[in-house]
């Protein structure tokens, strides 16, 4: 395990000096990958840095990117790499985006790394080892009050059929926490839940990229993930309902009311 996160580590901030600079650049080139999702030059050279170090180390080990594909498993060891999470924000300028990689073994998640190059933040998890932000140890909020809560959430970039969910959630959460937020990362949404800044984190939508290592970082920091229905999470259902694990019940009865 000392091998694998330290380099999950020497590779995220790797791939995410790359990003840092593509973001200095001022190089907002772009291409579409449908009318809303965005790809750059610079999700792909970090894809690229990501792939040749872990194959570099394990050759035999598979990789699920969201750039250079592959496939979604439960056996053998697979890395889950989002080489740029947050890439409208990239391109806008806004420095709210990440490198997210999940390391999992016939299924489970074993290690997991999120790095934002702009803000220099560093979130490391290893199963039943705790989670840890630049060396720290991190822990949930202890908020147990939904009207004092923190929600964020996300939209979908594909929202045919999707509007009224997003509106209900939102209409559910206006009367029911104390403020609202937006970010447009989900890996980052996971970690600073897990550093106790949000208390509670829903998006629907989402690749397993997107979590594979946030969930794995909430999870050791003391929280709750799971599905939007209670179930247990997963990574191929495209939705996430996080929280500091006090609020979880609450904001089933409260925030999902009506949300399908």
């Amino acid at each position: 395990m000392k091998e694998i996160t330290e380099l999950l580590r020497q590779t995220i901030q790797e791939a995410g000096e790359v990003l840092r600079e593509g973001f200095m650049s001022s190089d907002g080139s772009y291409e579409r990958k449908d009318a809303l999702e965005l790809v750059t030059k610079w999700d792909m050279q970090s894809e690229q840095i990501i792939r040749e170090r872990i194959l570099g180390v394990f050759p035999s080990h598979a990789i699920y990117g969201e750039e250079g594909g592959g496939v979604l498993t439960d056996e053998g060891w697979l890395w889950i790499v989002d080489p740029l999470d947050g890439t409208t924000n990239f391109i806008h300028r806004h420095p709210y985006f990440c490198v997210s990689i999940g390391c999992y073994k016939d299924g489970m998640p074993v290690a997991g790394g999120v790095y934002a190059p702009i803000s220099n933040e560093l979130f490391l998890a290893e199963r039943g080892g705790g989670a840890y932000k630049n060396g720290v140890k991190m822990r949930v909020s202890a908020v147990s009050e939904l009207n004092l809560a923190l929600f964020v959430t996300g939209y979908p970039y594909k929202r045919e059929g999707k509007i009224e969910r997003a509106k209900t959630l939102l209409t559910n959460a206006l009367t029911s926490v104390q403020c609202i937020r937006r970010m447009g990362s989900a890996a980052l949404d996971l970690c600073y839940t897990a550093n106790g800044v949000f208390d509670i984190y829903i998006e629907f939508d989402l690749r397993p990229w997107d979590v594979a290592a946030g969930a794995l970082i909430l999870k050791e920091a003391g929280g709750m993930i799971s599905l939007c229905s209670g179930e247990d999470f997963r990574l191929d259902r495209g939705e996430v309902f996080a929280s500091n694990g006090v609020l979880h019940s609450l904001a089933i009865a409260n925030l999902l009311m009506g949300v399908s």
